[in-house]
């Protein structure tokens, strides 16, 4: 009679101790560049951003940072900031961004391209306008929110392609 019994590998785990932390281990400045395509209308050059990875710690310190408690008849109440949310998310993740030009910004807002300047000039960065883009762009501000709380966007290795909606 023949044995039809497999061979089990075992391996053994690495032991790292009890002195592992993960508080310790944590990164704190990972930064992605990562691709924003306003329903595809972006396909030739999306606009890329460069964004910082934005914590669980840090997100509900930029959650309790805009947020401002009133006092109406003796009854207290919770009120957002949203312009000091954006101003604070802004500052927080938002490095750069590279291939926007005023014929892409004018999909996202409603602006006025200023007269004589060709569309598809390139807007240097600037953080008073990427305020604004958060502010004024429906849709961007959830994007960004959902983009730099994902780890496996700025996972190291990893190229960030994110799409917007």
């Amino acid at each position: 009679m023949s044995d039809n019994k497999e061979t089990k590998k075992e391996t053994t785990p690495v032991s790292i101790g009890s002195s592992f932390s993960f508080e310790k281990n944590l990164i704190t400045n990972l930064t992605a560049e990562v691709a924003y395509d306003q329903d595809g209308e972006f396909e030739d050059e999306p606009i890329l951003f460069e964004l910082k990875y934005l914590s669980k710690k840090d997100a509900q310190s930029l959650g309790k940072s805009a947020t401002k408690v009133k006092t109406w008849n003796k009854v207290k109440s919770e009120e957002s900031d949203e312009d000091v949310f954006n101003k604070n998310l802004a500052k927080k993740c938002i490095v750069g961004w590279k291939n926007l030009t005023f014929e892409k910004l004018a999909m996202i807002l409603p602006i006025e391209v200023p007269e004589g300047t060709d569309p598809k000039t390139q807007i240097p960065f600037d953080m008073t306008n990427a305020v604004a883009l958060l502010k004024h762009g429906y849709g961007f501000g959830t994007w960004l929110q959902d983009i730099v709380t994902e780890i496996a966007v700025f996972r190291k290795g990893d190229k960030a392609t994110e799409q917007g909606n």
